[in-house]
């Protein structure tokens, strides 16, 4: 509670007294994501990914950093040019690194404002502005690191949440 007017006399006292602000900021990394999916098993060592919760996923071959000289745009966010499929006609799997990719970063800022005001002794009044991503940041989140589907290879698929604001009303008593 911010610490002017807290008796709330008078008309001053109501309209400046009882304020309380809240917020919490978020800042999170960029998620590590594995590169997955050829369409050939040259090792003969039976990773296809069947649908089962454990099955196991063959990678393609790595050639460079993919966050080296990454783009980070919406159509782009990795370099997709270091990766290719591995020899067809060789003896082992795909070299390419789990967790090589950096995916995008987060930054959140959620907050609320309360208003309360004392009606009678007994009896107060809360006006609440609560806000999540209140500056609206568009947090990019999906990022399709499956590389058969060369289509959408390196793009990102989806964002986070929106800026949302929630007005509420409490009567204590």
């Amino acid at each position: 509670m911010l610490p002017f007017h807290s008796a709330q006399r008078g008309w001053t006292g109501h309209l400046l007294g009882g304020w309380e602000v809240s917020g919490i900021f978020f800042a999170e990394s960029g998620e590590p994501l594995t590169v997955a999916g050829t369409s050939i098993d040259p090792g003969g060592i039976g990773i296809f990914d069947n649908g089962g919760l454990y099955s196991f996923l063959p990678r393609p071959d790595q050639l460079g950093d993919p966050n080296r000289h990454a783009p980070h745009t919406i159509n782009q966010w990795f370099d997709t040019s270091v990766f290719t499929p591995p020899p067809a006609d060789g003896i082992r799997p795909g070299n390419a690194r789990p967790n090589s990719v950096v995916g995008p970063a987060s930054i959140r800022l959620d907050a609320a404002l309360f208003k309360n005001t004392n009606i009678g002794e007994r009896t107060s009044l809360q006006f609440r502005v609560e806000a999540t991503n209140v500056a609206n940041h568009t947090n990019l989140n999906g990022v399709d690191a499956w590389f058969p589907d060369q289509a959408n290879f390196g793009k990102v698929t989806s964002a986070r949440g929106p800026r949302i604001i929630q007005l509420g009303l409490k009567v204590f008593f």
